[in-house]
């Protein structure tokens, strides 16, 4: 029994960032200077230098990471709350790195079929559907080009919406599930209220669906008027 609830907080961050720092191996250098990091901005082709220096207090010994690039230092015992801190404010400044503008958007996927059953020695009557909401990044290249980011970290052609009839994505260039529809819209707090009261509303479907095709209830009421869905359209 699935008692799965749909849950409206849940952020769906997609899983890729605008940049990443490389500290992995660092080198060690001769004199205060212990390592060097490179930033790399997801579009740009050349990394941001970072210098992390080992310099002594008056508390005791402390590392300093220095780019030189936008002038800024962070200081710390920890070097990996170090490495951390100098991600995120690079992160910050990565569109004016790579000079690409990223953007949240949300990718909406609706997909389903009547009588969408394997053929068998059973005969069988249904219909399903299912929507699906993922976020994703959406830029704008120096050149105009409009980009996403892959789950590898690359930049990619942003995909096209597809309509339902539609069975290849120009921009993908592979063929698509039938029956599947694919649009894009920015991710606005506007258009997540209004996704997840859809989201809400196809739960309380369900429970509707279920309390009335149940064996308690089905005989008696699925030969009387059905007022829950629209009725279908004559062809």
């Amino acid at each position: 029994m699935n008692d799965k609830k749909y849950n409206p907080s849940f952020n769906n961050h997609y899983g890729v960032s605008v940049g990443k720092l490389d500290t992995n191996p660092p080198y060690r250098k001769g004199g205060k200077k212990a390592f060097e990091w490179g930033f790399v901005a997801t579009g740009s082709k050349e990394p941001v230098n970072v210098e992390v220096m080992l310099l002594n207090g008056n508390d005791g010994p402390y590392f300093e990471a220095q780019c030189g690039q936008f002038k800024r230092a962070w200081q710390s015992t920890d070097i990996a709350k170090l490495a951390k801190q100098v991600e995120a404010d690079l992160m910050e400044n990565a569109a004016l790195i790579s000079g690409i503008e990223w953007t949240d958007w949300f990718e909406v996927i609706v997909k389903g079929n009547n009588s969408n059953f394997t053929d068998s020695k059973y005969s069988a009557l249904g219909a399903d559907l299912h929507i699906q909401v993922n976020r994703l990044k959406r830029g704008v290249s120096p050149d105009g080009k409009v980009l996403t980011i892959s789950d590898m970290g690359y930049t990619m052609s942003f995909p096209a919406s597809q309509n339902m009839g539609e069975r290849i994505d120009p921009t993908m260039g592979f063929k698509l599930e039938e029956g599947k529809m694919k649009s894009y819209i920015p991710a606005t707090a506007a258009n997540r209220a209004a996704l997840d009261d859809i989201l809400s509303r196809m739960e309380l479907l369900r429970e509707r669906l279920k309390d009335f095709l149940s064996q308690e209830r089905i005989e008696q009421e699925l030969a009387s008027t059905f007022k829950l869905l629209p009725a279908p359209i004559a062809e």
